[in-house]
């Protein structure tokens, strides 16, 4: 129970923090290329990309951002069996709209005794990849579908993206991104992931 009340108070305390360093990486002129979105678990590679407006308006900076889940945020998924498109190419998103629904099975210990007796429980769920920025959806990986059915390019784990977007830079500033030191403290801060080898026997 104290250990609970201790990880709560560790989350109040980095939730705070991580939001002062995401304003503090997200506006500085040197942007990191890799950062995180920790509340999603999801990594974001950034690369410049043609800037955007002109005419009447000055050109302003932009950057392609890859998307992808973390070794963390994987841990508390089980075996894909599906990859379903929630966004479209072409289309705007706005931060927290979904991009793409991961649907997963696994196995987890439920019950043991001092003789080793082990039983497993059967569960499936859901991870739900939300946009860390707003901007514009470039392209989902390949094996997301309207009808999402397990493929051999399901074979996905933290270093694939997921999905790429087109920011700009207000935008990419407004964001709540933290460089791998904060996004480290932040996963410090938190249990083991559900289907983490801890996790199995919690």
């Amino acid at each position: 129970k104290q250990a609970g009340m201790l990880r709560q108070q560790a989350r109040r305390v980095c939730s705070s923090v991580l939001r002062q360093q995401a304003r503090s990486v997200c506006s500085s002129a040197q942007l990191p290329k890799l950062l995180f979105s920790p509340p999603d678990h999801l990594w974001v590679s950034l690369t410049r990309d043609e800037a955007v407006g002109g005419g009447l308006t000055s050109p302003r900076a932009a950057w392609k951002l890859r998307v992808g889940v973390t070794e963390r945020g994987f841990s508390d998924i089980g075996t894909m069996t599906g990859l379903e498109a929630l966004a479209k190419p072409g289309a705007p998103i706005a931060v927290g709209e979904p991009l793409l629904r991961i649907l997963w099975e696994g196995h987890k210990i439920s019950d043991g005794d001092e003789l080793y007796h082990t039983t497993w429980e059967n569960t499936e769920g859901e991870f739900v990849v939300n946009s860390p920025v707003a901007g514009t959806v470039v392209e989902l990986h390949q094996g997301a579908s309207d009808t999402p059915t397990w493929t051999s390019s399901l074979d996905v784990d933290a270093t694939d993206w997921l999905a790429v977007l087109h920011v700009d830079r207000p935008a990419l500033q407004s964001a709540q991104l933290v460089d791998a030191a904060a996004y480290e403290t932040h996963v410090g801060s938190l249990g083991p992931g559900t289907f983490s080898e801890e996790g199995l026997y919690d």
